[in-house]
């Protein structure tokens, strides 16, 4: 599976591959790995922020406040 972000926007597209159908069909619980594909919009961010080469502190910070807010809001669902 993958997991294509179009940071900083919150649109996802989680795609599948022809094996991870068949796993499906054949009733593999597939629900860890599309929760580890929906865990990306959540750090990728970061990620991408972190891979640029001029990165200030205060974005650095920014985005760790948005990923803080947003686990928060998960674990408040739950």
């Amino acid at each position: 599976m993958e997991c294509k972000v179009s940071y900083p926007y919150l649109n996802v597209i989680i795609d599948y591959s022809d094996k991870a159908y068949q796993e499906w069909i054949k009733g593999k619980d597939m629900i860890p790995y599309i929760v580890h594909e929906m865990c990306h919009p959540i750090t990728d961010p970061l990620y991408c922020k972190a891979n640029e080469r001029y990165v200030s502190k205060n974005e650095i910070l920014d985005e760790r406040e948005l990923l803080t807010d947003y686990i928060c809001n998960i674990v408040l669902r739950i």
